[in-house]
């Protein structure tokens, strides 16, 4: 990694596909950050163009154009795969740091796969990796709360069902859900294969042998991530009809014999969780809404089997799952100061 800068450091930052709901919310969260001096350059397709708000001025979006962000520092790529597997490479070569959001690069071997407030250390490759992937959202909720447990007791077994809002799906999904009854798309036309209005859908993404994508990114990803190969994870993927936030439900089987207070007070002095005690009612997606750390409560032992834990978790996946990882990522690699 290259040597932390000052408090006074400066960094340019491009975010191509900033029309996005996950452009957007990395734009609101760069708002914030003191190491920004001057407007990100702002880049979108051409039908997604438009004019946002930085900091109360206007900030133009323009065309895609690789030749354009030359003098950035780093790059979080948002708009879809066909432009990260085409441009991520190419900009990496240039010297640019690139943050990319798809899928695109996650799994191959030479690209690290990191959750900022887990296994920063991934960063650290010889030489430095220009190209970094940021993880499924699901992926990088789940991460954070299962990383401390796993580097602390070690992990025999995990199943995570999740529970997914329709950002996750994009503004086409949000879209439908936010239609009118009598605007809704005929059959041909969900987006989702089926209507998310007043329903769950137990798919996310192409089935193959009963699996869904999303669930074979969640098992895959978190094996990349915390190191588990060996370890026994299986996951179930569920659409939600809620607009933003998903919600985990965790059970873990640890390697050695550990009680939920012992996991309840690790959780409290972890990295971007919030341990809602008992005497609450439960965390939802709406608390988590806006919110930077994964909520976590209902800490547990399922009844039945005296060597489990289970546990509830709530993220925002447009922030903590998606575009604050990104951005801490670009922070970590550049050595800039958040703090003012």
């Amino acid at each position: 990694m290259t040597q932390p800068r000052s408090t006074t450091a400066v960094a340019r930052i491009a975010v191509v596909g900033a029309t996005g709901l996950v452009g957007r919310t990395a734009l609101s969260i760069l708002e914030s950050r003191p190491w920004l001096r001057e407007p990100p350059l702002l880049q979108a397709s051409g039908q997604s163009r438009s004019t946002l708000s930085f900091r109360g001025e206007p900030a133009p979006v323009g065309p895609i154009d690789v030749a354009a962000l030359r003098g950035a520092d780093a790059v979080l790529l948002c708009a879809g795969e066909e432009v990260s597997r085409r441009q991520a490479r190419t900009l990496a070569a240039r010297g640019l740091i690139v943050v990319d959001m798809t899928s695109v690069w996650r799994m191959a071997p030479d690209v690290p796969l990191v959750v900022a407030p887990v296994n920063l250390h991934r960063l650290r490759t010889d030489p430095p990796s220009n190209l970094l992937a940021n993880p499924n959202c699901t992926a990088a909720i789940a991460a954070t709360v299962v990383g401390p447990l796993q580097a602390r007791w070690g992990l025999r077994r995990l199943a995570i069902a999740s529970y997914q809002s329709a950002s996750g799906a994009g503004r086409e999904l949000l879209a439908e859900l936010d239609a009118a009854p009598g605007d809704l798309p005929p059959a041909a036309g969900w987006v989702a294969g089926a209507p998310l209005r007043e329903n769950v859908l137990p798919w996310i993404g192409p089935m193959e042998g009963g699996e869904s994508l999303e669930e074979r990114k969640i098992v895959d990803e978190l094996r990349k991530i915390l190191g588990l190969d060996g370890v026994g994870i299986s996951a179930t993927a569920v659409r939600v009809p809620t607009r933003v936030g998903h919600a985990l439900a965790i059970t873990l089987w640890p390697a050695r014999d550990v009680d939920p207070r012992s996991v309840a007070a690790l959780l409290r002095q972890s990295e971007g969780v919030e341990v809602w005690d008992d005497d609450r009612l439960p965390p939802t997606p709406r608390d988590a809404q806006g919110r930077d750390p994964v909520l976590v409560a209902r800490i547990r032992r399922p009844t039945g089997d005296p060597e489990a834990l289970a546990l509830w978790a709530v993220g925002d996946n447009l922030r903590r799952g998606a575009a604050l990882n990104a951005i801490e990522l670009v922070e970590a690699r550049l050595g800039l100061t958040v703090q003012p």
